[in-house]
């Protein structure tokens, strides 16, 4: 009896030391994980609020910004226009600028810009992040400078997956500008939008005569699944034109050009 109950006390006891064990090997993989993701976050504060811009891109960026006075954000690879300083958080064929948007103050000076145009890149940033980048990109503009902005019409996007009788290709054409297509560690939506969101957002800016539109600016190209996307005739883009300053049109003094009015109301 006595040596069955040693037996048995020996059996927990090494059972006890292989748990503790596990614990403690357990907690050392979650501190190392835990440092490693918050030196990575301090090296990546560091390259976006501390380094300086790097002065080669920064020579070559001032004569492209006299020659070139227009911005195109957050690109990508299909994206870049002629005429057009092209803008990308990856390097690729083509993008004249590298950088994180928090970075882009440090290469394109204040009031110089006389167009950006930003076509479903704002999704992409976090709640916080999305009024911080509009005051930057109000800042780049000089006085009268416009303001090109495309993102996912979330409302609308809703109610046409809310019908019933759609194939799975129709329903996954809608769920993607919902998400993101998760084709790269861009490419994951944060935020979401409506046009009274949208438009509080841009008038806390600064941002005036607010207007929408259906043709995209010289030597932007229209892409699949970018501003001119649409499902059963829907447009499920909110394409917006704002202004910085007063209005330069004299001739259309309402806030929505004619066309555009039904799916506009708010």
């Amino acid at each position: 009896m006595d040596r069955a109950a040693a037996s048995l006390r020996s059996r927990v006891s090494r059972f006890v030391t292989l748990l503790r064990g596990y614990g403690v090997r357990h907690a050392l993989m979650r501190s190392t994980r835990w440092l490693l993701s918050a030196v990575r976050k301090k090296i990546r504060y560091l390259k976006i609020s501390v380094l300086p811009p790097n002065p080669v891109v920064l020579r070559r960026l001032r004569k492209l910004v006299a020659r070139t006075p227009r911005l195109n954000v957050g690109c990508g690879a299909a994206g870049c226009a002629a005429g057009w300083i092209n803008h990308d958080g990856r390097r690729l064929p083509n993008v004249d600028l590298v950088c994180h948007l928090a970075r882009l103050p440090k290469y394109i000076p204040a009031g110089s810009m006389d167009e950006v145009f930003m076509s479903h890149v704002l999704e992409h940033l976090e709640k916080q992040e999305v009024g911080q980048l509009l005051q930057e990109l109000y800042a780049t503009l000089r006085p009268g400078g416009l303001l090109w902005l495309s993102v996912p019409d979330v409302p609308k996007i809703a109610r046409l997956l809310a019908l019933p009788e759609r194939s799975k290709g129709e329903y996954e054409r809608l769920v993607g500008p919902l998400v993101g297509g998760g084709a790269n560690r861009y490419d994951y939506h944060r935020c979401a939008f409506s046009l009274p969101y949208l438009r509080l957002l841009l008038e806390e800016t600064g941002f005036t005569d607010l207007r929408c539109w259906r043709s995209p600016p010289k030597g932007i190209r229209e892409l699949p699944g970018d501003f001119r996307s649409s499902v059963d005739g829907d447009l499920i883009s909110l394409n917006v034109l704002a202004t910085r300053g007063e209005c330069n049109s004299a001739s259309d003094t309402r806030p929505w050009i004619m066309g555009w009015d039904k799916d506009l109301q708010v």
